[in-house]
């Protein structure tokens, strides 16, 4: 999960204000012009500047248009502290084509996208706290009436004639140090296993990659300073007899205390989301002992997301086990709400935002079973 973005930031939200502005060269605020079209030679098609200068400042106009298929690369600079944190700009910038078009964040702070569609580009800087209703990003009701609070985003969009890749290919040979990164982060790139996506109104990180090593199909997390949930969709009725069964191995733990403390809230795990809005994780932590369960201490997470702890420090690093589980005795357990009737989704979760240090596990083997029926998540 965006894990910072589940801090206590709703009423500092409420304070902030709404502004969007361009470069003194530029329009009024709002969006910024591209550049005249380049040459058909040159790999940049066009470019476009703009500043955000409020940490609320909705949804901001470009004025670079695309046509479907087009690459383009966008860098973003800037950041923005809330509840000691510094969040950069690959938590909080996003980006959509037209109006209506869905709304995507940044991988990186230098990242590349293929436009969807046709349309304009639009960018905004989310705060902490804010979840939209809707994939195209609509704010909440009375956003824009906030007061403004004082920020420094600078964002530079570039279309290319060709590849992403190669442009700035082309800019890196010339000394351009943000395109010199662009490439490296797609070089870095990682792929998730068949059928799972970022939860989408998170976004996406580069936090998960397909495959459990030692041969096993799964999925693998080992980064530090990045918050990422990945899901994929199940329809599974919730019977008293629905097992989940996974094997894990954890590699490093990042909390640097309890994870029920939401300055030690950084953790990996496993987790099923039901058809109430209630998701239940299974981890493993170095602070906590096996057989705790807690409510997530962040705001907003606190009353849809439960932790159960299957390993304390005790277990060893490095070391494959095998857990088996009754989804509904522990949803029993830990939860405490009325039963759900269905599975709808399975996630997992990596977040080491708070401490910033190493976090790395994998998970294999993750089958969902009830009698005879089994459904195999990889």
């Amino acid at each position: 999960m965006r894990a910072f973005a589940r801090v206590r930031c709703l009423c500092i939200v409420m304070t902030l204000g709404l502004a969007a502005a361009c470069s003194p060269q530029e329009p009024p605020p709002g969006g910024a012009a591209p550049t005249a079209a380049a040459a058909p030679s040159d790999p940049v098609a066009g470019r476009a500047h703009v500043t955000i200068d409020n940490a609320v400042a909705g949804w901001a106009a470009s004025g670079l248009k695309v046509a479907k298929g087009d690459e383009v690369a966008l860098f973003a600079d800037g950041n923005l502290e809330a509840l000691g944190l510094v969040l950069e700009p690959k938590f909080l910038v996003w980006y959509r084509v037209g109006e209506d078009g869905d709304a995507a964040n940044l991988v990186a702070n230098q990242d590349t996208f293929v436009a969807p569609a046709d349309g304009e580009i639009f960018v905004t800087v989310r705060p902490p706290g804010v979840y939209w209703p809707d994939r195209r990003g609509t704010y909440p009701d009375g956003f824009s009436a906030a007061p403004a609070v004082p920020v420094n985003f600078q964002i530079d969009l570039v279309r290319f004639n060709g590849t992403a890749a190669n442009g700035l290919s082309t800019l890196a040979a010339g000394g351009d140090a943000a395109a010199k990164t662009a490439l490296a982060n797609i070089a870095a790139r990682k792929t998730l296993p068949p059928g799972f996506e970022p939860l989408w109104y998170l976004g996406a990180s580069n936090v998960w990659a397909n495959g459990a090593g030692d041969g096993r199909p799964g999925i693998t997390a080992d980064t530090a300073g990045d918050t990422e949930i990945v899901r994929k969709a199940l329809d599974i009725p919730l019977t008293p007899n629905t097992e989940i069964r996974f094997d894990w191995r954890y590699d490093a733990v990042p909390a640097l205390g309890p994870e029920t403390e939401q300055q030690f809230h950084d953790y990996l795990s496993i987790a099923v989301e039901f058809d109430n809005g209630q998701d239940l994780t299974w981890l493993r932590s170095s602070h906590l002992a096996a057989g705790t369960h807690f409510h997530c201490p962040l705001a907003w997470w606190d009353s849809r997301e439960t932790h159960f702890v299957l390993q304390g420090a005790e277990a060893p690093l490095g070391a494959w086990s095998t857990h088996s589980r009754n989804v509904l005795a522990d949803y029993t357990t830990a939860v405490g709400l009325e039963p759900p009737k269905r599975i709808v989704g399975v996630w997992f979760i990596g977040t080491s935002v708070f401490g910033r240090q190493r976090a790395a596990a994998s998970f294999a083997n993750v089958v969902i079973s009830d009698g005879e029926r089994q459904v195999s998540v990889f």
